[in-house]
C-alpha cells in the first residue's frame, strides 16, 4: 500500500466537511513530528497511542480529533 502523498490536503478536507468531529488515525513514520505539528496547527487535539501485543510489532498511532 502506498502512503498518501498529500496527507495535508486530506486532513484539510476532512476538517472542512466535518459537521461535528474529525478523527484521524495515522501510523507513525519518519515525519510524525511534522504531522503532529500540522494537526495541532489546525486545532486538532493529538493523542499518541502505543500498540504492542503478541505477534504485533510495536507501533505508534496518532489520533487527531477536532
Amino acid at each position: 500500500m502506498d502512503a498518501l502523498e498529500h496527507w495535508e490536503d486530506a486532513i484539510d478536507e476532512a476538517i472542512r466537511v466535518a459537521t461535528n468531529k474529525v478523527i484521524i488515525l495515522m501510523w507513525m513514520d519518519a515525519d510524525m513530528a511534522g504531522k503532529i505539528d500540522y494537526m495541532r496547527s489546525k486545532g486538532l487535539r493529538v493523542l499518541e497511542i502505543d500498540i504492542d501485543g503478541d505477534g504485533i510489532h510495536y507501533h505508534k498511532l496518532l489520533v487527531g480529533e477536532k
